[in-house]
């Protein structure tokens, strides 16, 4: 029963201060733990995730007594940024990357991702990044109140940052290269990073860098026999997901090899600018 408690007065005050503060902030949508604002190429998230979920304890620092666990109800605050300017991609996107065209991405599939930390002091072996709540429950207020000072002073600025499009277009620019150019390992095969890159090319009018970019993952030499493993693998992979009992609501599709991936990126980057 304190376990219920504890919970229930974390959402409790969560429904009654949490939602309402941010939804002034332009977060219109929200579950009992997790809120998102869309802006014209990026999502928010803000998402408060109990350490004490299923009977499982987060495990602290050891005190004098021996190993201590955080009480259930107690919780982190994490905050993520989703770009959803990959809807602009002439092509489909991998299904290992985030998923594409969603509305309410979780926060662990988010672009940018942050942890939040507490301003009020607790019992030390708590980490700054967890707010204790009593299994009681009686003073979830006082977590959740800290916690909503930390998202307005950590996150919301954090957000208009990474909405800023040019400057996440020149951090991306020099990681993708600098993965483009490393000599022992191959590129991003899922081009979670070289997607983005790409889709925010095209958006900020740039799209020459990213066929420039794909042209240089192009020419890297392959092994035939790497393709071959690859394309095993992938074999493997769609023949488990076809017997899943969720695979009608699966994208069941195959991966390419990275060299014919980007292949055929660089072809349809080259159909859209010939439109």
């Amino acid at each position: 029963m304190k376990r219920q408690s504890a919970a229930a007065a974390v959402t409790g005050e969560l429904r009654r201060v949490l939602w309402p503060a941010l939804r002034d902030e332009g977060f219109d949508a929200h579950t009992s733990r997790t809120a998102w604002r869309a802006r014209a190429d990026t999502i928010d998230v803000v998402h408060v995730q109990s350490v004490g979920k299923s009977g499982f304890r987060l495990m602290l620092a050891g005190s004098d007594s021996g190993p201590a666990s955080a009480a259930f109800g107690s919780f982190a605050v994490l905050a993520g940024t989703y770009y959803s300017v990959r809807r602009v991609l002439p092509y489909s996107l991998s299904p290992y990357g985030p998923p594409p065209g969603a509305s309410r991405p979780l926060e662990y599939q988010c672009d940018r991702r942050i942890t939040l930390v507490k301003s009020i002091p607790q019992k030390p072996e708590y980490p700054a990044n967890i707010w204790a709540v009593d299994e009681s429950g009686r003073d979830a207020d006082r977590a959740v109140a800290d916690a909503l000072a930390a998202v307005r002073a950590q996150s919301l600025r954090w957000f208009d940052e990474n909405a800023d499009l040019e400057s996440a277009f020149a951090e991306l620019r020099r990681d993708c290269w600098a993965l483009a150019r490393r000599r022992d390992r191959r590129p991003d095969e899922f081009f979670r990073r070289e997607d983005l890159f790409a889709a925010l090319a095209i958006r900020l009018g740039k799209i020459d860098e990213a066929t420039v970019l794909f042209e240089s993952i192009v020419a890297r030499p392959h092994d035939l026999n790497d393709q071959r493993e690859h394309d095993k693998q992938e074999a493997r992979r769609v023949r488990r997901l076809e017997r899943s009992p969720r695979r009608d609501k699966l994208v069941i599709e195959p991966v390419p090899f990275w060299h014919d991936g980007a292949v055929a990126r660089l072809g349809a980057l080259a159909a859209l600018e010939q439109t």
